[in-house]
């Protein structure tokens, strides 16, 4: 009570109602759906509506109040102070009771007539409701709100009538967000000492992952049937998709040979390819004007050529693949053509033999230069099966 006021005898008539039972429990209401309850209602019991109540609100109200009785009266002509407030203790008539009612006439003796009503007439006398709970028990169209707290948690949380609900609960081991969408979708951010965690999930089963720790960041992807994951940390970087994308020029430099490889579209700039199998068909040197062809259906094998060779084609040397016919080219020089595929050339004692099962030619456009013994078998075209040049 705000105050306390001394009556006594002086009014002019007094009426005690009977005592209620000993108060044994009490209720604080915090919605149509949550309530904190301590006692039991063997006596009195006790409600109240608090938005804001606790267990341990609760626990201590009825430990304030517990055994408590209260103390109807009616009394007429009080002398009363003016200062007196509704809500006051008030001791009249030999008992201790409060300032529920008052009715003040003014005149050379103010006097007020006071009472606290009986139980009955409570509700029906004093109907008056407190903003607090006016508050509680305004039910809006769109949006209900609740705090709950507790010695060791907070939590703050709104929900519409749609379905949509948001929550943020704290504690000491750290805080949690929680926003849920009407179809079902959830979107969440934990923190804690050790990390910080966000998670956006739909009813359908896709989600998306973030987990941060002092060593490592991990990203996930998933729908259900494929996921992907990107992993940082010191190390190194992991990633693992079912199909992995690049857009751009991308470098990879501080390698173990100390340099960088560059991939840009169909383009690779490196050092050194070390590989099993390699497919292709042209191999260049740095500068793009000399190469190596590996022929895919024209008639050449192997080519070796210039683009700076002006006369009419670009092949410095080729082994080609004519009619029933293997052939050796080089340009501005002699070419040699095997009728069989049989041919070969070995170097015996640093003799070179060249051999073949047929008939094989030498043509060129100038003379030809042969320097050592040079022996023919079969038909040679003329030639004496043993000759000696230079």
């Amino acid at each position: 009570m705000d105050g306390k006021i001394y009556v006594g005898k002086r009014v002019d008539s007094f009426d005690q109602y009977t005592e209620s039972q000993p108060i044994t429990g009490v209720a604080l209401i915090v919605d149509d759906d949550n309530e904190y309850r301590a006692g039991n209602d063997e006596g009195l019991f006790l409600e109240a509506t608090c938005p804001y109540a606790t267990q341990a609100m609760a626990n201590n109200l009825l430990a304030a109040l517990q055994g408590k009785q209260y103390r109807g009266y009616e009394a007429t002509a009080a002398k009363l102070p003016l200062t007196a407030e509704l809500g006051d203790g008030v001791t009249v008539g030999g008992i201790y009771s409060m300032l529920a009612y008052q009715e003040t006439h003014f005149g050379p003796e103010h006097r007020s007539d006071i009472a606290a009503p009986s139980e009955n007439e409570v509700d029906h006398e004093y109907p008056y409701i407190g903003q607090t709970v006016r508050e509680a028990r305004r039910q809006k169209a769109e949006v209900k709100s609740l705090i709950a707290k507790s010695a060791s948690e907070i939590m703050l949380q709104v929900e519409g009538v749609d379905g949509r609900v948001s929550t943020l609960t704290q504690n000491l081991d750290g805080l949690t967000s929680r926003v849920e969408g009407i179809g079902g979708d959830v979107s969440t951010l934990t923190q804690t000492v050790s990390g910080i965690s966000t998670s956006v999930s739909t009813m359908s089963g896709q989600i998306s992952t973030l987990d941060q720790r002092f060593d490592s960041i991990k990203l996930k992807v998933s729908n259900g049937s494929n996921s992907s994951t990107l992993t940082l940390s010191a190390d190194g970087i992991t990633a693992q998709s079912a199909t992995i994308q690049f857009t751009g020029v991308v470098t990879f430099s501080d390698l173990e040979s100390n340099s960088k490889t560059k991939i840009n579209g169909d383009y690779i700039t490196t050092g050194t390819i070390d590989a099993v199998d390699i497919a292709g068909r042209k191999f260049y040197n740095s500068n793009k004007d000399t190469w190596i062809e590996i022929a895919q259906g024209d008639g050449w094998g192997l080519t070796l050529n210039n683009k700076n060779y002006q006369s009419g084609t670009n092949r410095l040397f080729g082994i080609y693949d004519g009619t029933n016919s293997i052939g050796l080219y080089s340009k501005g020089h002699a070419y040699m053509a095997f009728a069989a595929f049989t041919s070969g050339v070995s170097n015996s004692k640093n003799n070179y033999m060249v051999e073949c099962s047929g008939d094989w030619k030498f043509r060129t456009t100038s003379a030809v230069d042969f320097q050592g013994n040079v022996t023919f078998s079969g038909n040679t075209y003329g030639l004496t099966s043993t000759a000696v040049f230079g």
